[in-house]
């Protein structure tokens, strides 16, 4: 079960998240954790959303849902108003978990469009307001506890290639099953300091590297606000991370820097995938990240 990798470490005092700045270790995530399920109390409904950029508080918002034995279905924070809405209602949402950066923006949506009621929980604040229209979502099946590795778990969308993005509905085990495919390809071990620079509610960042790292008991390095090369490069210098993974995007102007100001000896794996890296580019890469595996994903 997805909730287990923390409960099996909710005594540990080795590092589990650094984000700006702040190191929390898996006692300090946990307590966070339990702490926020006591605050939302009740929940109705199979569903809660997770509307939160990478930070401290979508780690612990996450894991509250899997305390509380529901489906996580994560909202992109960049989203659309429509395609907000089309997921509240499609995915059957009447919890929404988010915080302070994103309260008002997703109370003002829920207040304007939605037609069912709403909670959303502040993280941050500990505080929930019901929103929205006047009449509570209707399930099309009965509302269960997620107590079984065959249970849903999560429902991580799709890059929306040919349409809108779908919803893809993974279970505990699916979940499991891919974060030890990952650790035993990789050869993973509980000492790697992972930095994390893709949103953690896309697909490869979201079990390879999210759930993977706590899985071990290794440690996780959120990156917060807008990708700058230079700020990522001094990342993996300052905290001595020896796993990431990037768009092609990102390693074009990451290999445009001044290799020499920085120390990568650590880095054992770049990954990269989700887009089209051309020959040249990809020599490039190698040349710069000259010490590290350099996986395609």
């Amino acid at each position: 079960m997805i909730k287990d990798i923390l409960i099996n470490r909710r005594e540990s005092k080795r590092t589990a998240v650094v984000y700006k700045g702040y190191k929390y270790t898996y006692r300090d995530v946990y307590n966070k954790v339990e702490n926020c399920v006591k605050q939302i109390g009740s929940v109705y409904g199979n569903n809660i959303g997770i509307f939160m950029q990478n930070s401290i508080e979508y780690v612990v918002g996450y894991f509250a849902i899997t305390f509380l034995d529901k489906v996580i279905v994560p909202i992109e924070v960049d989203s659309k108003e429509r395609q907000i809405i089309s997921t509240l209602e499609y995915c059957e949402i009447s919890l929404i978990l988010t915080n302070n950066q994103n309260f008002e923006y997703i109370e003002r949506i829920v207040k304007l469009y939605s037609k069912n009621q709403i909670k959303i929980f502040n993280v941050d604040s500990g505080r929930g307001e019901l929103m929205g229209g006047d009449h509570r979502v209707k399930y099309s099946e009965p509302i269960l506890g997620h107590r079984s590795k065959d249970d849903v778990a999560i429902m991580l969308h799709t890059s929306g290639t040919t349409s809108l993005p779908k919803k893809v509905m993974l279970t505990n085990e699916n979940i499991i099953m891919n974060v030890n495919s990952n650790i035993e390809s990789l050869q993973l071990k509980d000492d790697e300091v992972c930095l994390i620079v893709l949103p953690m509610y896309f697909g490869y960042c979201h079990t390879s590297q999210f759930l993977t790292m706590l899985y071990l008991g290794a440690t996780l390095i959120i990156y917060d606000g807008v990708f700058n090369p230079a700020r990522f490069l001094k990342m993996v210098d300052e905290y001595k991370c020896t796993y990431t993974t990037c768009v092609p995007s990102m390693l074009f102007v990451t290999t445009k820097m001044k290799r020499e100001r920085y120390s990568l000896e650590s880095l054992k794996y770049l990954c990269f995938g989700g887009g089209t890296m051309p020959i040249a580019q990809l020599q490039n890469v190698l040349l710069f990240f000259n010490q590290t595996g350099v996986v395609q994903t």
